[in-house]
């Protein structure tokens, strides 16, 4: 896996040049733009989160797909009324999770169209932190 400067440097740096740290920048660079548009093709957030606070709006379905996967745990998972201004802690509705997926599974709607979920997760693909964004 390509995550980190050294391993980007081994496959495309000759041996002779990667001790050197004048084009570290650069990979740096690319690599990051490579990671933005994998993101943006996914429509997936693929680096490492830790106690990330998800908002998803339209609580009437029966899975949700988080943003950022493989999930590593599920802290909570709330239902949100912006309208009357309350939130509802429904984690243990939560039939089925999909770890590998990212997918939340219910038996049942547990809201509506106009309620949203609140999730805090932790997950995605841990990487070396190069730059600043990871890789």
């Amino acid at each position: 896996m390509l995550s980190s400067l050294t391993q980007l440097k081994a496959n495309l740096l000759p041996a002779a040049m990667r001790a050197r740290t004048d084009f570290d920048a650069s990979i740096i660079t690319i690599a990051n733009a490579v990671h933005g548009l994998f993101e943006g093709w996914c429509n997936r957030k693929l680096s490492y989160s830790a106690n990330e606070i998800v908002s998803i709006p339209g609580a009437d379905c029966l899975f949700i797909s988080m943003p950022r996967f493989p999930l590593v745990e599920i802290v909570s998972v709330s239902l949100v009324s912006d309208a009357d201004n309350t939130t509802e802690l429904i984690t243990d509705d939560v039939q089925r999770i999909d770890y590998a997926a990212g997918l939340l599974h219910f038996d049942f709607r547990p809201g509506t169209r106009r309620q949203r979920f609140a999730i805090v997760a932790t997950g995605g693909y841990y990487t070396d932190k190069i730059g600043r964004a990871h890789v």
